[in-house]
C-alpha cells in the first residue's frame, strides 16, 4: 500500500519531526532511507485498528453472503502460484 505523498527522508524527518508528525495526523508518510522507504508514519488509532484487524479470526457463521463470495472469488498473486509450483516440484522429486 503506497500513499499519495512522495516519501521523505528520514533525516528531513529527524531535523523537522514536529511538522512531519502533524503531516502523518492527516495521512500515512512513508519515511525513506538511503533510498529505500523503510517506516511508514501514521496515526496511532489506525495502527492499532491495523493491527486488531490483522489478528481477528472469524466463524464461518458470522460471515456474510459478500464475505463469501469475496473469498470464493480471490485469486493466488503469480508470486504465489509460483512458489506453490516449486513446492509441488520439491514434493515429486
Amino acid at each position: 500500500m503506497g500513499t499519495p505523498h512522495p516519501p521523505v527522508a528520514s533525516s528531513e524527518v529527524q531535523k523537522k519531526f514536529g511538522y512531519y508528525s502533524d503531516e502523518a495526523m492527516a495521512h500515512p508518510l512513508e519515511i525513506e532511507r538511503h533510498g529505500a522507504v523503510r517506516l511508514v508514519l501514521m496515526r496511532a488509532d489506525i495502527y492499532k485498528e491495523m493491527a486488531l484487524r490483522d489478528h481477528v479470526a472469524v466463524a464461518a457463521e458470522d460471515m456474510s453472503n459478500d464475505d463469501f463470495r469475496a473469498l470464493s472469488n480471490a485469486r493466488f498473486s503469480k508470486e504465489a502460484d509460483d512458489l506453490n509450483a516449486l513446492v509441488d516440484e520439491a514434493a515429486t522429486s
